[in-house]
């Protein structure tokens, strides 16, 4: 019949870096903070912290492959959060090696990131880059607080 896809109807686009399970040849992969904070389970990225620990670092995940953004006008990612005991301070930057997987503010390229706080719910997140004409690793994450404790997944990251 000429349909492809997957049965659960997630199709990747050309602009997909990740979605539902599958990491596209745009991201090329992902490295990940070495921690249990962030997992990839079949169909999303779980995102988990307990409320023992906290830090001024950034956790979560890089692209292996550098992403000409030129062309772009938006970062993006879907989440959902089921748990949280406190807004979730989620971020998108760039940076310029993809081994940086915990980092401070201080780390992103130029200063290129956004932050966004979130409470319990789904949505999306999204980092203008209409004027940042360069090559870089994309990072997404968030920013773990004294206190706060949440669970929740990243279901697509993609350009626009």
């Amino acid at each position: 019949m000429g349909i492809t896809g997957t049965w659960e109807g997630w199709v990747p686009t050309a602009t997909d870096l990740y979605l539902r399970g599958t990491v596209t040849s745009l991201a090329g992969g992902f490295n990940q903070a070495p921690s249990t904070y962030i997992k990839f389970d079949a169909g999303q990225i779980t995102i988990k912290k307990p409320a023992d620990h906290d830090s001024s670092k950034y956790y979560g995940i890089v692209s292996t492959n550098s992403i000409n953004l030129s062309q772009f006008n938006y970062i993006n990612f879907e989440y959902i959060l089921t748990k949280a005991s406190r807004n979730v301070v989620f971020d998108i930057g760039i940076v310029a090696r993809n081994t940086t997987i915990s980092l401070l503010p201080s780390d992103f390229t130029n200063g290129w990131y956004i932050t966004s706080n979130r409470p319990i719910g789904s949505g999306v997140v999204s980092f203008n880059v209409v004027n940042i004409n360069i090559i870089g690793f994309i990072h997404c994450g968030f920013l773990l607080m004294a206190g706060t404790e949440f669970l929740g997944a990243i279901y697509r990251i993609w350009l626009s």
